[in-house]
């Protein structure tokens, strides 16, 4: 069965039989979402820890080795008795080293740790075996979300084992960030988070649709005609390049795309259309929508012609 024809779990079921038979998990309902988040919020830790210019930090699975200056060893030695109080913690090392002093955290095994730089400081976030277990549980839960965004967005290219993986990155990444104060369920947070990353996919892939399609075409004229007998057309599609492909397009539709692939809203692009006086009104996303999936039907089938 082709996947446009598949729901959501059933390429989800597809995607874990591939990837070790993990079983099929239902989606959590609000009540228990809400319930999984609480314990997971009471078993997991956020701190940040103010980075010098010439200080390291070494993420490791277990454990993370920070080296720099001493005014950093007070937020450490912070991070350190929260991590014990909610058990993460196994062990803290700190030595004197050439480059300053050394700290050493080694966490409890099956514990997660996420490090991201944030305005110069470290945000660390960790999460015991009690919160990462519930965590795990959130993302299974959304295997079939997952399977669902994959089967309604353009995807040339773009393989669902891929994606997959992009999807559960994105679901920890989300689950770190979310917050039961934004008044919405993790399901529906997550969900625009998976669409710009099928997005930002599709038009990786394209681009390099395009690029290849071009590779292949020189190397077809040469075998079969010779270099000097296909000169003008090898060098016609060496030109030949992304923002050539857009010109196919119309004013609107190609500024709805160039902003698309450039992270922009859909409002935002609404406005910009306006204030350059392509559109006489200022669209709905309905439209905009719409003007983009028309903008990459075209493309799409633009380079199917030319390959």
């Amino acid at each position: 069965m082709p996947y446009h024809n598949k729901t959501g779990n059933q390429m989800a079921g597809e995607f874990e039989e591939t990837y070790g038979n993990l079983g099929k998990h239902r989606s959590l309902t609000r009540k228990e979402e809400r319930r999984i988040f609480k314990e997971i919020f009471e078993n997991r830790i956020v701190g940040y820890i103010r980075r010098h210019i010439n200080s390291g930090i070494e993420n490791s699975e277990d454990y993370l080795l920070f080296s720099g200056f001493p005014e950093e060893d007070r937020q450490i030695k912070e991070f350190a008795d929260k991590a014990e109080s909610i058990g993460g913690l196994a062990s803290l090392s700190i030595r004197n080293s050439p480059d300053g002093i050394e700290s050493r955290l080694e966490f409890v095994e099956g514990s997660r740790k996420l490090v991201k730089s944030v305005d110069g400081s470290s945000r660390i976030s960790l999460y015991n075996p009690a919160a990462r277990e519930l965590s795990d549980l959130v993302i299974k839960s959304n295997y079939g979300l997952i399977g669902f965004i994959y089967s309604k967005y353009p995807r040339f290219g773009v393989t669902l084992s891929d994606f997959f993986q992009e999807g559960i990155i994105k679901a920890i990444n989300s689950i770190d960030t979310f917050s039961l104060n934004r008044g919405t369920r993790f399901t529906t947070y997550l969900t625009s988070s998976l669409m710009r990353i099928s997005s930002k996919m599709w038009a990786s892939s394209m681009k390099d649709g395009i690029r290849t399609a071009i590779d292949d075409y020189e190397e077809k004229l040469i075998k079969e005609g010779g270099e000097d007998n296909s000169h003008e057309r090898k060098t016609e599609y060496l030109d030949f390049d992304y923002e050539e492909a857009l010109e196919i397009l119309d004013p609107m539709r190609r500024k709805v795309l160039e902003m698309y692939l450039g992270g922009k809203g859909r409002q935002e692009i609404a406005a910009s259309l306006h204030e350059d006086g392509v559109a006489k009104i200022i669209f709905s996303n309905n439209k905009i929508s719409h003007l983009k999936r028309e903008a990459l039907r075209k493309l799409r089938f633009h380079l199917k012609q030319f390959s």
